[in-house]
């Protein structure tokens, strides 16, 4: 066993992130030790400038606090970031099925002002966000069934009419949950 993180931390469904600042960010639900649910109510980002060497940044978005509105209460379950003409936005799921995504100017929070997003929200699990090299950002999230589509300028609602809800399925492609999109070449 060679864990990255301190043993006392559980970072489940975990995205990797290399950002301009050239640190590679971890962004996970987060388990609780002693907890015997599935993930919690809060998020902390970890970075490493070498993969070593791990930074704990501490709690990057919490719905354990009323500055979560809606969303308060609720666990979270496996987010994904993206950054965008100067802001990052982690978006995010929820136990209830819901989609939202929140922003911070900085890679590890404290993100805020959740909002949901607009054409995937209440309809799946697991957001993964891929961005083009022609800035176009594309959204994916689901269990069962990959359902993926255009995001809007506002990074916050899927363009109508982009969306296709079976992108891959369990029955015919295996796929359960948990999309990982990168380009290659």
């Amino acid at each position: 066993m060679n864990p990255l993180l301190p043993l006392n931390r559980f970072v489940p469904d975990a995205e990797a992130r290399c950002w301009n600042d050239g640190r590679m960010y971890l962004y996970g639900s987060l388990d609780i030790p002693g907890d015997d649910g599935y993930c919690s109510g809060c998020y902390r980002v970890f970075s490493s400038p070498d993969l070593i060497c791990w930074k704990d940044h501490g709690v990057s978005f919490t719905t354990m606090e009323e500055t979560a509105g809606d969303f308060y209460g609720i666990r979270l379950y496996a987010p994904d970031c993206i950054f965008k003409d100067g802001l990052y936005y982690l978006y995010f799921c929820l136990a209830d099925g819901r989609e939202a995504v929140a922003t911070s100017p900085h890679p590890e929070g404290p993100f805020t002002n959740p909002v949901p997003v607009i054409g995937a929200d209440g309809d799946g699990i697991d957001p993964a966000i891929f961005l083009d090299d022609d800035g176009q950002a594309y959204y994916y999230w689901g269990q069962h069934s990959l359902r993926g589509g255009r995001l809007k300028e506002n990074m916050r609602e899927l363009e109508p009419g982009s969306v296709n809800r079976a992108l891959l399925t369990e029955s015919e492609h295996g796929f359960h949950e948990g999309a990982s999109l990168r380009k290659r070449n």
